[in-house]
């Protein structure tokens, strides 16, 4: 019987986060009574493991539900506002049974009387799906009213919805705001995100210094609650190892910690473990021990790692490369939003691989993920206006992807959007405007971009001209194997076009060029070996 009561002990959530997120609301009166009733529903339960099989389990259901029910009764009676308490003991099974659903009622009942602890745990229920339908709005509908009571954590999740996107339209500056009013009250999480913001400039003005001050500040919180083994703080912690915040960078305690924290069913650990054996960091290189702790993950529904898991199907790494498989993980990832595996997904259907080709269906998952900023994905969608592919030609919308794409950085687009003012297709001819864009894309390494920008500096188009500058491109495109390229080079020093003549490395580029099958090398290569 002692043995069972420690186990039943152990399991209890007593860490201090826990305490935070799960008994918001309740003084410490409260929440003692409701570790007494506990432990006494624990004795209860040990005393029917010791009781004959007949009566144990009655003894156990009586005494919990008699220890539970007399707190309700009195607290009812005491105070006529037992509907938080009645919600929070079917939340947590606490003194009584788990019922999602009937802790929803309850917690709805004292959140529309404007009790803040109450909407926050409504809140929470419906950002999970426990006990109501998943509705992120409703979720930050009720955040913002807690919120608005100065509920931290309330403050911390609805910095989140305005980071994320989640249930609210994506403002980074609001994050910021609620983001402080929660570190303000002293929460550790929310200057954590505050620290990421202000090293990325994002929301505010780039600020290395006060990152990492807040990193420093919510560090040894985030410590002491890893010590304790709290699963979330052991993976946070892991993160700043991980990244060198707050600490000095060490993958292996980055490790370390992301297995604490897996090992006791943290999906995000779990994911980031996996990404960790993926890449060697930290750890030795396993891409199947990467995938057994994706899977771990994209089981208990973590979109990253389900997407993960399906690309490592695709490639076949670390698990039987298995596109239908693929295209499954990929489904799953991309229905909760994963614009990376929307954009994957799209790609299997346009090809026909796991799935039957379908160009529809494949427009339509590329825009889900274009809509979400993915710049591949918006290359994709342009290209399929401006081809017809599962819609209708569309050249205005094309522009509108290519472009969009381009400025995110994406080469291919940028490459394209300079095509189409060098063309002056659904633009107008605009030379300069195209040398801008082959510009970016070929900085970036596309050897097509540099052929185009060599050829605009050689002629003066839209620039001017440049012979050393268009050699110089030239030669790096030519070296990515781009044929015309190497023609080009090989023209220049047979002839001395802007360079000294030297036949030896004409006959060095046309031989390259010629090996990939271009006849007109070929045919150079044959003339100028007899000159040499």
């Amino acid at each position: 019987m002692i043995r069972f009561v420690c186990d039943r002990i152990q399991s209890y959530p007593l860490s201090s986060v826990y305490w935070d997120q799960q008994y918001i609301g309740l003084g410490k009166l409260q929440k003692r009574t409701f570790i007494l009733i506990g432990f006494i529903s624990i004795l209860l339960s040990a005393c029917a493991q010791e009781a004959d099989d007949w009566g144990g389990h009655t003894v156990a259901c009586c005494g919990q539900s008699l220890s539970w029910s007399m707190y309700m009764r009195g607290e009812s009676l005491r105070t006529g506002e037992a509907q938080p308490w009645y919600g929070h003991g079917y939340h947590t099974g606490v003194a009584t049974h788990k019922d999602p659903e009937k802790a929803a009622g309850f917690y709805r009942a004292a959140a529309k009387r404007g009790y803040g602890p109450a909407q926050f745990q409504l809140a929470r229920l419906y950002a999970t799906g426990e006990g109501v339908e998943k509705d992120p709005a409703q979720a930050v509908k009720w955040y913002r009213k807690a919120a608005e009571q100065d509920i931290e954590w309330a403050q911390f999740e609805l910095g989140n919805g305005y980071r994320y996107g989640k249930g609210v339209e994506k403002n980074v500056a609001q994050a910021v705001e609620w983001y402080e009013a929660a570190a303000e009250s002293g929460n550790a999480a929310a200057k954590y995100q505050l620290a990421s913001l202000y090293l990325k400039g994002e929301g505010v003005e780039k600020d290395p210094a006060k990152a990492e001050a807040y990193y420093k500040d919510g560090f040894e919180w985030f410590r002491q609650q890893a010590e304790d083994g709290n699963a979330w703080a052991q993976f946070n912690l892991a993160e700043n190892y991980k990244l060198g915040h707050g600490a000095e960078q060490d993958s292996a305690k980055a490790v370390d910690l992301y297995r604490q924290s897996a090992d006791q069913g943290y999906a995000a650990a779990s994911y980031a473990l996996g990404r960790m054996y993926s890449t060697g960091d930290g750890v030795e290189q396993d891409t199947v021990k990467a995938a057994q702790w994706y899977r771990a993950a994209a089981e208990q529904g973590n979109a990253a790692a389900q997407f993960s898991l399906g690309r490592s199907y695709d490639k076949g790494e670390g698990v039987t490369k298995n596109s239908a498989t693929a295209v499954e993980w990929y489904r799953l990832s991309a229905e909760q939003g994963n614009s990376w595996a929307q954009w994957a997904l799209a790609r299997h259907y346009r090809g026909g691989d796991g799935v039957p080709e379908d160009p529809a269906v494949a427009f339509d998952w590329f825009g889900r993920a274009a809509a979400q900023g993915n710049a591949p994905a918006q290359l994709e969608l342009a290209k399929a206006y401006d081809e017809g592919l599962g819609t209708e030609k569309d050249p205005a919308e094309a522009m509108i992807w290519y472009r969009r794409a381009a400025e995110q950085g994406e080469e291919w687009a940028q490459f394209k959007l300079a095509y189409l003012y060098l063309d002056g297709n659904f633009v107008s001819k605009d030379p300069s405007k195209a040398v801008e864009w082959f510009s970016k894309s070929a900085e970036q390494g596309n050897g097509q971009a540099q052929f185009e920008l060599a050829k605009a500096y050689d002629e003066g188009a839209g620039v001017e001209r440049d012979l050393e500058q268009a050699i110089d491109w030239y030669r790096k495109a030519a070296d990515q194997r781009v044929v015309p390229a190497q023609v080009k080079l090989g023209l220049i020093y047979e002839e001395g076009l802007g360079a000294k003549k030297d036949l030896m490395e004409a006959a060095r580029w046309y031989k390259k060029a010629a090996d990939q099958g271009h006849a007109l090398a070929q045919e150079r290569l044959r003339l100028l070996t007899g000159r040499i």
